[in-house]
C-alpha cells in the first residue's frame, strides 16, 4: 500500500539514489515477468516520491530529472514488451507457462525461472544484489540460442548498460553478465 503515510514505492527502497531507482526498476521487473495481472499505482510509474494524495495532482515535475524520466522510459519498454512476447501471459493459469531453472543461489542473490507461451519461451534473471557478477552461470542446458531481449540495465532507463551482446552457452548452461540490482530476459 503506498497511501496513508506508508509512503512511495521509491522512497521504500533501499540505498542512494542510483540503487533507489535500479531497486524499483527492478521490483517492477520482477511483477512484470511473474504470472497474473499488473497493477501500478498512481505515480508509482514515474517514480514519485512523496504517496499519492487524492486531493493533489501527480508530480509531474520529477518528469525534468533524469532518473524518473528514465523510470518512466522503463516502465513504457516494460508494457511494450509484455503486450509483444505472450510467454508472459499467455499461459498464465496453467502449469506449463512457469518453470524454475535456479531458486538456490542465495549467495548472489539471484532467481532465474522460465515463462513459456504456446510458440515463446522466454528465460527470467532477477538478481537482487547491489554487486556485478561477470561469467555468471544459469544452469539452463535446453538453450537452443540464447539472446538478451530486455534488461532494466540499459542506461536508457538509468542503469549502466551492461549489455550481454553474446551470451556463452556451455555444457553446464548459459554464461553471462548480470549488472547489479537487475532483470535479464533471454529468449531461448
Amino acid at each position: 500500500e503506498v497511501v496513508h503515510e506508508k509512503k512511495s514505492l521509491l522512497s521504500k527502497m533501499p540505498g542512494d539514489e542510483w540503487e533507489k531507482f535500479a531497486n524499483l526498476r527492478l521490483l517492477l521487473s520482477y511483477m512484470t515477468c511473474h504470472p497474473g495481472k499488473k497493477l501500478l499505482f498512481m505515480g508509482g510509474e514515474i517514480g514519485q516520491w512523496h504517496e499519492w494524495n487524492c486531493k493533489e495532482e501527480l508530480h509531474w515535475e520529477v518528469l525534468q530529472m533524469p532518473f524518473h524520466h528514465k523510470l518512466q522510459n522503463c516502465v513504457a519498454a516494460l508494457n511494450r514488451f509484455y503486450n509483444h512476447h505472450p510467454a508472459l501471459w499467455e499461459e498464465d493459469f496453467s502449469k506449463k507457462g512457469w518453470e524454475w531453472v535456479d531458486f538456490k543461489d542465495e549467495t548472489h542473490s539471484v532467481l532465474s525461472y522460465l515463462r513459456k507461451g504456446k510458440e515463446e519461451t522466454l528465460l527470467c534473471i532477477h538478481h537482487f544484489s547491489g554487486e556485478r557478477l561477470d561469467n555468471y552461470l544459469i544452469p539452463y542446458q535446453r538453450a537452443k540460442i540464447a539472446k538478451e531481449v530486455f534488461t532494466t540495465d540499459s542506461q536508457e532507463y538509468g542503469g549502466y548498460g551492461i549489455i550481454n551482446s553474446e551470451i556463452a552457452m556451455e555444457k553446464e548452461g548459459l554464461r553471462l553478465s548480470l549488472p547489479p540490482l537487475s532483470t535479464l530476459i533471454i529468449e531461448i
